[in-house]
């Protein structure tokens, strides 16, 4: 039992890194589901689209996708529960997150998710850092972006969406100088930007050429560190990037901790 136990977390390594990034968008995810939170936000409207009152239509008609997307949310919290133990369904998901746009939070990221549902469009996620976001040493498919991918990809297909992550990691180099041509390294049709440095880079300068060029995407922003200049940059990128942080590493110290006692037990 306990060589299977190791066996375990030895398979969902991977996964340790990176559940707090999964709880967190797949609450994202369900509060697109919230159609009288979609009567309340606006959006930007794409070219090809007539009018919001057929978006709200054709969300109202979509019951069955719906339950769909719940049932295949709730058999994903089922697999965390099955790798981590039966507390991870108590640990809140946003604890550990950190919005810089005031009351308006996950807004832009919500209104995002729900229109690529309603539209059927790809949600692209591009993760950017250094080799142990890369994953050297592993499969790609084991980095844990691709991780991501692997958890989230049923759910979002429930939902209508076509889940991509593009891990661009690359060792040794830091976000500098690829962010100043991210359009051409990440593509021009990204949703979320991930800034995952944090093993070597705290340099402001190269962390706002970073949110910036983001931006010019139209890209909303996750860091994976809440680095000490974030708040003074907020006030310039809070509300246009959705700048927000997520630092799951309480949340993975207590995953440990867990595994370790049933290794015991």
């Amino acid at each position: 039992q306990k060589s299977f136990v190791h066996s375990l977390l030895k398979e969902s390594k991977a996964r340790m890194r990176v559940i707090f990034l999964l709880l967190m968008l797949l609450q994202a995810s369900e509060a697109t589901l919230n159609t009288s939170y979609y009567s309340s936000v606006s959006f930007e409207m794409p070219r090809n689209s007539t009018s919001l009152s057929m978006m709200r239509r054709g969300l109202t008609t979509s019951g069955n996708m719906i339950d769909n997307v719940h049932l295949a949310a709730a058999e994903l919290k089922k697999e965390f529960a099955t790798l981590y133990g039966g507390s991870t369904s108590e640990i809140a998901p946003t604890s550990g997150v950190k919005w810089y746009n005031g009351d308006a939070k996950d807004e832009r990221l919500v209104e995002r998710l729900l229109r690529a549902m309603v539209l059927g469009r790809k949600f692209v996620v591009v993760v950017g850092g250094m080799s142990d976001t890369a994953g050297h040493g592993n499969l790609g498919s084991e980095s844990y972006p691709m991780v991501m991918l692997q958890a989230l990809g049923p759910v979002f297909a429930a939902a209508n969406i076509q889940l991509e992550v593009r891990n661009m990691a690359m060792g040794g180099v830091p976000s500098f100088p690829t962010s100043v041509c991210m359009k051409e390294a990440f593509g021009e049709d990204v949703d979320l930007v991930v800034w995952d440095f944090r093993m070597v880079e705290r340099d402001e300068i190269k962390g706002e050429l970073y949110i910036r060029h983001a931006v010019l995407l139209n890209a909303i922003v996750m860091f994976k560190r809440n680095n000490s200049y974030l708040r003074k940059l907020s006030a310039k990128y809070a509300k246009i990037a959705g700048l927000h942080v997520i630092d799951e590493t309480p949340l993975v110290k207590r995953l440990k901790e867990e595994s370790n006692k049933a290794i015991v037990e």
